[in-house]
């Protein structure tokens, strides 16, 4: 009897660790790791795929926003727009030198219907692909306190803080989320 308990024990370790290499190997993601303020550079990896998982801290400077129209604007891009079709989804905590909006972009195909009755979001030119719009989700009063500061979960192609004064900022943040493919049709 201790053998064949000694035996099936064996064979049950042996199992167990067969099965958590292969879900191992099965879940294995790309991720970004950045610490520095080059976001854009540091949205692929060195073999060119872009990851789907996005996990940063870091402390950035403003820039002009790229955004046609906008370039009055000031901006940090802390979730680099994704170009695969797939979206963030995450969590992001932040505090900055000054208050800042949340924007969190999406891509806009204008539709048939839209006429003066029903109008349309707010949408620009995409500056990360030229010839498309994205949606502008514009959270403002994410930081009505005296320390600018705040934490959200957030779904969308790119994620950044953004000013309209034009004056330059400092943000502090950390941001962790998944990109996940949609699963209806466009």
């Amino acid at each position: 009897m201790y053998l064949k308990t000694k035996i099936l024990s064996t064979v049950s370790i042996i199992g167990a660790a067969l099965l958590l290499g292969a879900l191992a190997a099965a879940t294995t993601t790309t991720t970004i790791l950045t610490t520095s303020n080059q976001v854009f550079a540091q949205q692929e990896n060195q073999t060119g795929v872009q990851g789907d998982l996005l996990v940063i801290q870091n402390t950035s400077a403003s820039k002009q926003d790229p955004v046609p129209g906008h370039e009055m604007h000031q901006l940090v891009l802390a979730a680099p727009p994704r170009q695969d079709g797939k979206i963030w989804s995450g969590v992001v905590t932040f505090t900055a030198s000054k208050a800042v909006d949340v924007v969190v972009l999406h891509p806009y195909n204008k539709p048939q219907t839209v006429n003066q009755t029903v109008g349309e979001p707010l949408n620009a030119p995409n500056p990360f692909a030229p010839g498309q719009n994205i949606a502008i989700t514009l959270m403002t009063k994410q930081t009505d306190r005296p320390v600018f500061s705040g934490s959200l979960p957030f779904v969308g192609t790119a994620l950044a803080f953004h000013t309209t004064t034009g004056e330059p900022f400092i943000a502090t943040y950390t941001l962790d989320a998944i990109a996940k493919s949609t699963t209806t049709s466009k």
